[in-house]
């Protein structure tokens, strides 16, 4: 062992520190004095008792947690009495303030969610030997991650051709704190109209009967989320429309002719019928055309 004793021939003292390592060592002293002529000495056993040294934490847990990714701290120790029998183990003494914080297998571990985003959370961890106490705390701040922005009433939607669609408002949320949502739209039919939050329009003829898609965005500043939803939209009937007029009078014994043309936006099949008309006048070509010579009986008759 490394010697710790020393001797003061001014002062006449034998003096010294013993280490941790000297403890529970008997160890034998031999002092001699001599004065010219002849010496004696004195021997004499020094036990060197134990005392108590604290145990030490080797380790330093983390200042900073993570949103949503587990934390985990395990703490190791050292007690230089070990060799003595000493026997240490940790415990929670103080815990997070936080659901679900455990200290278990000599893990300290929780999982930080939003809310506690940008808050410092403090634990005790104990430390002993039997004999003595020694804390550690354990200071931990939660850093945020950007949590995706999200609709909360996206649905499918109904309009009529040709008349205005009901106002669709969008309804969104963003759970982190200060995030500034906005809402964009990336596609859709010509007719459909945003205006912030809200979606309006007129469905035109040609869009009856089909179903439209639109691609909208809602972003937070760091992230997009594209979704999409439809517009059924109901075709309405629209009816047929006779484009031309037909000559308003007619002269006795010569032919009178007059061809229908008729215009229907929904480019459906349709027929012709009389609901009034003279005797002389006849329809032929699948009733678009009317023809006919009107005599002397029918002169000054409309």
């Amino acid at each position: 062992d490394e010697p710790f004793l020393t001797f003061n021939s001014g002062t006449r003292i034998i003096s010294g520190t013993p280490k941790n390592a000297h403890a529970t060592i008997v160890y034998t002293v031999t002092a001699t004095a001599f004065d010219g002529i002849g010496s004696v000495s004195e021997t004499y056993a020094l036990t060197v008792t134990n005392v108590n040294d604290a145990p030490q934490f080797l380790t330093t847990p983390s200042i900073t947690a993570i949103e949503d990714i587990e934390y985990t701290y395990t703490p190791t120790a050292f007690d230089s009495d070990a060799v003595y029998g000493d026997v240490t183990s940790i415990s929670l003494v103080a815990g997070f303030t936080l659901q679900g914080a455990t200290f278990s297998g000599g893990t300290l571990r929780f999982t930080p969610n939003n809310t506690h985003s940008g808050n410092t959370y403090t634990a005790t961890l104990r430390l002993t030997d039997g004999d003595e106490n020694v804390d550690q705390i354990v200071s931990v701040t939660v850093s945020n991650v950007n949590d995706e922005p999200t609709f909360t009433n996206l649905a499918n939607k109904t309009a009529t051709e040709k008349s205005p669609m009901t106002a669709y408002i969008l309804a969104h949320t963003d759970v982190d704190a200060g995030d500034v949502t906005s809402v964009s739209l990336l596609s859709g039919p010509a007719w459909l109209r945003l205006s912030g939050n809200t979606f309006t329009g007129t469905p035109k003829n040609a869009d009856g009967g089909l179903d439209q898609t639109v691609i909208i965005r809602l972003n937070d500043t760091h992230v997009n989320v594209d979704t999409t939803f439809t517009i059924t939209v109901t075709a309405f009937n629209d009816a047929p429309v006779i484009v031309n007029s037909p000559n308003a009078s007619a002269d006795e014994g010569s032919l009178y002719t007059y061809t229908t043309s008729v215009s229907d936006s929904d480019d459906n099949s349709f027929t012709y019928s009389f609901l009034q008309k003279p005797s002389w006048l006849v329809a032929s070509n699948t009733n678009q055309t009317y023809s006919g010579t009107p005599n002397n009986s029918h002169s000054g008759n409309s």
